[in-house]
């Protein structure tokens, strides 16, 4: 059975429906095959086998992306995180096909995608500065409520921006402390928890309201921008905005101050709703193959020859003290030698006078 890209085509689709991946995911999927869909056609050609797809092809897959057939941004730099996700679609495209026994070997396996972006890593708030930021937000107008709940919100919980926004009042379990959040990055439910100053502030938030009624917005949700723009006048207002400071960055402030705190990554990994625990290592400001040095250096099934390194640098050390100590002695003696040979002189010298007077 030849492998076409229309066939291929309709096992993802299937895939995706099992799934139940929100709308704007499958759109992204949809365009993400349809680039590489168009590298099969002009460079494979239009009836190629995609049993015949080799590593080599997924190189040269790479190298097609990057001379032109990505979109650049006007005066902006590449788009490497589009890249990534293409390339990461297309790995998972492979990876179904071998599951389904249509192919033995994943040919893409090997490939790797680094991110060409230049960007620097969102800033992370000082617990101090979360604080002060905070503490800053006028809550005396009904615009200042709705502010303060929303960052003490984002931060208490590390909820994204549109998962704040899409929070409605039935949502809130002020009791148990509990928001029912909507992960639309894997579409599902989940339950998260808020600290007990983020459920005062959600209380005076909500009361009175209808359940109906989103938290933040009212018949409608409280859009990301808007609210990016309320916190960059909070920020500002107290002082802790910078380059780089963005409403994500109360995010990035909970995960960083948790495991600073001793919080396990995999609680962490809960909290944020991250699908690979790799994302969440971000936040601790290493790198997994950083992590993964350490381990191999440091764990004594990993690095089992330690042992025979060591033992040979100890009798090195050894026998460069014994050399050491020996060349001491010898110039100890050497000294004594010349002491008693001039002690013996003088005295000879001063026998000889005696004699002569």
């Amino acid at each position: 059975m030849k492998l076409s890209l229309r066939a291929v085509e309709q096992l993802w689709l299937e895939r995706s429906a099992q799934e139940g991946i929100k709308a704007n995911t499958f759109r992204s999927r949809e365009g993400h095959w349809k680039i590489f869909s168009r590298y099969v056609r002009e460079i494979l050609g239009e009836g190629f086998d995609l049993r015949e797809m080799t590593g080599e092809d997924g190189v040269n897959f790479l190298v097609w992306l990057d001379t032109g057939h990505l979109r650049r941004p006007a005066g902006g730099s590449y788009q490497s995180h589009q890249r990534v996700m293409i390339v990461g679609f297309v790995k998972k495209v492979f990876r179904l096909l071998v599951e389904k026994k249509l192919l033995l070997t994943n040919p893409l396996r090997g490939l790797e995608v680094k991110t060409l972006s230049d960007r620097s890593p969102r800033q992370v708030l000082e617990e101090e500065e979360v604080a002060r930021f905070l503490d800053g937000i006028g809550e005396d107008s009904l615009l200042g409520l709705r502010d303060r709940c929303l960052m003490e919100v984002l931060y208490s919980s590390g909820l994204r921006p549109s998962e704040a926004g899409g929070l409605k009042i039935q949502d809130v379990d002020l009791e148990a402390r509990l928001l029912v959040v909507n992960r639309q990055k894997v579409g599902k439910l989940q339950l998260v928890p808020v600290t007990l100053a983020a459920a005062g502030w959600l209380a005076k938030q909500i009361e009175g309201r209808p359940g109906e009624e989103f938290v933040f917005g009212g018949p409608r949700p409280f859009g990301a921008a808007g609210m990016n723009t309320r916190f960059k006048k909070w920020a500002r207002a107290a002082g802790v905005y910078r380059q780089g400071v963005s409403l994500y960055s109360l995010r990035h402030s909970c995960a960083t101050h948790l495991l600073r705190r001793g919080a396990d990554l995999r609680y962490v990994q809960a909290l944020l709703g991250h699908s690979s625990v790799e994302t969440t290592v971000v936040y601790t400001h290493e790198s997994v193959e950083e992590i993964r040095k350490v381990y191999k250096s440091h764990h004594p099934r990993e690095n089992a020859l330690w042992k025979e390194v060591w033992g040979e640098y100890e009798q090195r050390l050894e026998a460069l003290r014994l050399r050491l100590e020996t060349s001491h002695a010898k110039s100890r003696s050497k000294e004594v030698y010349k002491r008693e040979w001039k002690k013996r002189r003088l005295m000879s010298k001063v026998a000889m006078e005696a004699v002569l007077t």
